[in-house]
């Protein structure tokens, strides 16, 4: 599976990725919508006789595509190419009717990183890079998630066993964010995360340097809650 997505290319140019929602529901059988092999399945084609290419986007990138940045400028499709007939063979035509075709799927593209980052994404949303740390808000969560789910998405690691207290490592940060998940009884399934930021200031005595020493660490409080999820 690729970073982002995959698609084909035919000998006349057409191009065949799983986005929309044909690719939720390749997911929802336990399909993988990026495997060149499924897509040929799903439309009837024959993946030795296509352009394979997979376009790999990191999440930095496919930000820059949700800001509005174009695809075309983002990737070289040379680089994109992963097999099947030789790229040689790809005339001028068929090279501009895919970019073209690039183009005109760029809403369904950026719509496929919703699914494909929405892990990164959501921790972005709770610890992310906004310059002003203390501050409070809610996320709507785009769907029903168990509480283990948040757990798992948000890379939690659990700091004290059952007091809903635990430890985020950013890249690049010197310590961890201490974070308390607040555990309502019979919650059920989470729509909503309300998020309190705060930097918390303590002081210890140094006993060898007889002097008092003012720390810093960032807090995180999440509470979940849920409203009634109709099957």
């Amino acid at each position: 599976m690729c970073e982002y997505f995959s698609f084909l290319v035919d000998e006349q140019g057409n191009c065949y990725a799983l986005l929309g929602q044909d690719r939720e529901e390749v997911l929802k059988r336990g399909g993988n919508p990026d495997s060149h092999s499924e897509i040929a399945s799903y439309y009837g084609l024959d993946e030795d006789k296509c352009w394979k290419f997979d376009l790999q986007l990191s999440f930095d990138e496919w930000k820059r595509l949700l800001e509005g940045e174009a695809l075309t400028t983002i990737k070289v499709l040379k680089d994109c190419y992963d097999g099947g007939k030789a790229l040689e063979e790809m005339t001028i035509p068929i090279a501009q009717k895919v970019q073209q075709w690039l183009v005109d799927n760029e809403k369904a593209i950026v719509e496929a990183g919703k699914l494909k980052f929405q892990k990164e994404r959501l921790q972005e949303l709770v610890f992310g890079s906004d310059p002003e740390w203390n501050r409070s808000f809610i996320i709507a969560l785009n769907r029903a998630r168990t509480l283990q789910e948040v757990i798992e998405e948000l890379n939690l690691t659990e700091a004290r066993k059952g007091w809903g207290n635990y430890l985020y490592y950013q890249e690049g940060a010197e310590k961890p964010i201490r974070v308390v998940l607040r555990d309502p009884a019979g919650i059920g399934n989470v729509t909503h995360l309300a998020i309190q930021r705060w930097v918390h200031k303590y002081a210890r005595f140094n006993q060898e340097t007889d002097q008092v020493e003012i720390f810093e660490e960032r807090r995180v409080n999440i509470i979940p809650s849920s409203i009634p999820i109709k099957e």
